[in-house]
């Protein structure tokens, strides 16, 4: 690596402390490029308000939006690990960094939602390499007795990122916007690029096993048919995206906007009180119709400016509405319609092309003028009595076609293991089929299966929703729950070190054997995280607030040290194609977590709260770790 690193014990294994040193250097190194990872990656959490409301997209939708991003880091989890495998790791992880950061950027630069979609997807492909990198770098420069502290270290970055992420991500979006955010953190990457190739130009150690070049190269063959299976999956999903599905629009429930003067008849609410998302606030008078005005955001209500009985026009400032973004006035320019509609002219065609907020119809009543808007984007397939009917791009997280690349992804990669496991890939020839075929002859891989699926789905939910529950569930402000979300991550920190640590203990000093350390470890921390189920019965108040983010510090402490023994165990199934098989398992494990996003945002939007959702994140670690105990054994059979 530097200069001053012993280069007769490159592969950081001859016990000196300057090799110690080396070795342990690159793990931190690891740390500051996984912590880069997931700030990229969660940076949207922290801008989920101004997302949703710049795009027009509910809670699910924000799922569908997040599942772009872990579909392409699930699918791209195998051939990453493969490239590793085959690969000099000392180029391929800085320009899977590299790659991320630009397409980090581009998020921050996307005009529309379908861009964004985009960008989020292809930020997965280059983020699916980081983890097998750096579990390949640690096979190779650390003994077994001290994988699971560096597997520790490196993957403590997550928690780190995820801490400085909502300490900073906030504050930049709320002054300068979150596009300018995301521009931030994409350069960040191109930094640490060049670092890493500046300190390791003298590091040989990193190259793939297995003999020449020349040897490399005949093996590459099957790797291309790998790499090329891939590209032609993802062309599927992208054509699978354009599938579209009707969207309805309805004068009941899509936004209105007078064109005169309405009358305040009565506030549905008094100052203070909680409201949530669509819940009307007050109410109006337009001739003979009552127009009910909706909360934007899930908040609380503020002063009311507007007496009842007084007219105002559209638009005007009648009263104040606290979102998480801080205090915002409510306009009467954008309403439901609620009783007393009257006929209505669709101003629209077939075929016609209608953006959000785009006037689409008109209701007459009294001799007054609405206007009807759009909630949606798209193309216009038909009119009716009750509204019009868009066809929305499969694209759109409202649209079907995510459902769809996430269902064939599934099967492919589910199915793609049964084959192998049953017709024996390894006889056909190729290089990676073959060590398919081996890996998915080992029973532990199967068990690891199981735990990476329940593990991820977990630990996914927290980065990705964590601040907004604080946000709308618990009330707090835009601010506040970004600084406050920060809390169970630094607290995950410690339970990468201390969870990697403990296991150490166990076998070293206590002489317990090592895959048993690690399950004895694994089930304190699954207590810890079922502690979590409980986060959504906690009443409110600032006691109330405590508890919950005391509850949230011991599931994360618990969801991290699980994961860094889970990595260790990774290690053992198949040493050769310990890439491979981090790689199968995460996109495993992340396509199950992508796949979870849009169904918790489906019962935030139904219920309005998160409370069942903590109840299954909390309890399906318990899963995977009774399949660790009665499936792993002492022996490394099949």
């Amino acid at each position: 690596m530097a200069q001053g690193v012993d280069e007769r014990a490159e592969d950081g294994t001859s016990g000196s402390p300057v090799v110690s040193r080396w070795a342990w250097g690159v793990c931190w190194l690891m740390f500051a490029s996984t912590a880069l990872n997931y700030m990229d990656r969660q940076a949207i959490a922290l801008v989920s308000p101004q997302v949703r409301r710049e795009f027009g997209i509910d809670f699910e939708g924000f799922g569908w939006l997040l599942t772009a991003f872990g579909l392409s880091y699930a699918v791209f989890q195998v051939p990453a690990g493969l490239m590793v495998d085959r690969l000099n790791v000392r180029l391929v992880y800085p320009a899977a960094v590299a790659f991320w950061s630009l397409m980090a950027i581009g998020g921050g630069l996307a005009p529309t939602l379908g861009v964004l979609v985009a960008m989020r997807a292809l930020l997965g492909i280059g983020e699916a390499f980081n983890w097998p990198s750096a579990l390949r770098v640690t096979s190779r420069i650390l003994p077994p007795k001290d994988r699971s502290l560096g597997n520790g270290i490196f993957n403590s970055g997550a928690a780190i990122g995820a801490v400085l992420t909502p300490l900073t991500v906030p504050v930049l979006a709320k002054v300068f916007g979150w596009r300018v955010a995301f521009l931030v953190l994409g350069g960040l990457g191109f930094v640490w690029a060049g670092t890493w190739l500046a300190l390791t130009r003298r590091v040989v150690g990193m190259a793939p096993d297995g003999g020449s070049a020349g040897g490399r190269s005949r093996r590459m063959s099957g790797l291309g048919r790998g790499v090329f299976g891939v590209v032609a999956l993802v062309a599927l999903g992208v054509a699978g995206w354009c599938w579209v599905r009707p969207v309805e629009v309805r004068v009941g429930a899509d936004r209105v906007r007078p064109e005169g003067p309405v009358e305040l008849v009565r506030w549905l609410g008094e100052p203070g009180a909680v409201v949530k998302r669509g819940t009307g606030v007050a109410e109006f008078r337009l001739g003979e119709m009552l127009l009910r005005l909706d909360a934007p955001e899930d908040g609380r209500m503020g002063r009311q400016q507007v007496e009842p009985g007084r007219r105002v026009e559209p638009g005007a400032e009648v009263g104040e509405f606290f979102d998480p973004l801080g205090p915002r006035p409510l306009t009467v320019g954008v309403m439901t319609a609620a009783v007393g509609v009257g006929p209505v002219r669709w101003m629209v065609e077939p075929g016609q092309a209608v953006a959000v907020g785009e006037r689409i119809g008109e209701i007459r009543s009294g001799g007054q003028v609405v206007g009807v808007e759009s909630r949606e984007s798209g193309i216009v397939d038909r009119l009716d009595a009750e509204g019009v009917w868009l066809q929305v791009a499969g694209l759109h997280p409202r649209g079907g076609g995510l459902e769809g690349v996430w269902l064939g992804v599934a099967v492919l990669m589910v199915g793609a293991l049964l084959a192998a496991r049953c017709v024996g890939l390894e006889d056909l020839g190729s290089s990676w089929a073959r060590s398919l075929g081996e890996v998915v002859r080992a029973r532990r891989f199967w068990i690891l299966v199981v735990v990476s699926g329940t593990i991820n789905v977990c630990w996914h939910f927290l980065v990705n929703w964590l601040p907004t529950y604080l946000q709308t569930d618990r009330g707090m402000a835009y601010l506040a729950g970004g600084l406050w979300s920060a809390l169970p991550f630094l607290a995950a920190d410690v339970g990468n070190l201390a969870g990697g640590a403990a296991s150490r203990e166990l076998a070293g000093r206590r002489g317990i054997e090592p895959a048993r350390a690690r399950m004895m470890v694994m089930t304190g921390c699954a207590v810890l995280v079922s502690m979590g189920a409980w986060v959504g019965r906690v009443p409110e108040g600032a006691a109330g607030q405590a508890v919950v983010l005391g509850l949230l510090v011991a599931m994360a402490i618990g969801a991290a040290a699980y994961m860094a023994n889970y990595f260790a165990f990774c290690q053992e199934v198949e040493p050769r194609h310990t890439g491979l098989i981090v790689g199968y398992l995460g996109g495993l494990g992340n396509l199950f977590a992508a796949g979870f996003n849009p169904i918790a945002g489906r019962i935030k939007d139904v219920s309005g709260e998160f409370t069942a959702v903590f109840v299954v994140v909390g309890l399906i670690p318990l899963v995977g770790l009774a399949a660790l105990w009665l499936g792993w054994g002492k022996e490394t059979g099949t």
